[in-house]
């Protein structure tokens, strides 16, 4: 049987799950295949009731969180976490808005500052979600072991 887990953020309400795989069922390359980092063999994505098969990952409507979490070293946390919203050209208090409303979901307020070499693992894991949340995606895809962090933070979303 396969078990399959992913995870979805929308609009600040988090489902626990969309279904169930086992592992070595090919979460990864489901995820690469929705997120347009890869192509499917057969068939397509559709979202929205569009078809987004060939579209780049960079126009989907959605963000990929990794078990990698990309990181960029050089950076500190608040440029990590700003990195796509000055690629959109948003507004600079726009994008500090949203890098502190980010933090504090994360439970990281206070850590703009710092460089991501200064965190340990689970807090680089929710640098990464940040990243992709400031984004406003309209789902935001994980793997299954982001769980731990999923029910985490829908009792700080379902609190804020």
């Amino acid at each position: 049987m396969l078990s399959l887990t992913i995870s979805v953020y929308l609009s600040g309400r988090i489902p626990s799950s969309l279904f169930s795989v086992q592992a070595a069922a090919g979460k990864t390359t489901t995820l690469r295949i929705i997120g347009g980092f890869e192509s499917p063999d057969k068939g397509g994505v559709i979202f929205g009731g569009k078809d987004i098969t060939k579209l780049p990952p960079n126009k989907r409507q959605l963000n990929t969180v990794f078990q990698k979490y990309a990181l960029f070293p050089h950076m500190s946390i608040a440029d990590n976490i700003a990195f796509g919203l000055k690629i959109k050209n948003k507004p600079k208090n726009h994008i500090e808005d949203k890098i502190k409303y980010a933090l504090k979901l994360v439970n990281l307020d206070g850590f703009e500052n710092r460089s991501v070499d200064s965190l340990s693992g689970g807090q680089q894991q929710r640098i990464a979600i940040a990243r992709a949340i400031v984004n406003e995606p309209k789902v935001l895809l994980l793997t299954s072991r982001w769980e731990p962090w999923i029910s985490s933070c829908a009792r700080t979303c379902s609190t804020n």
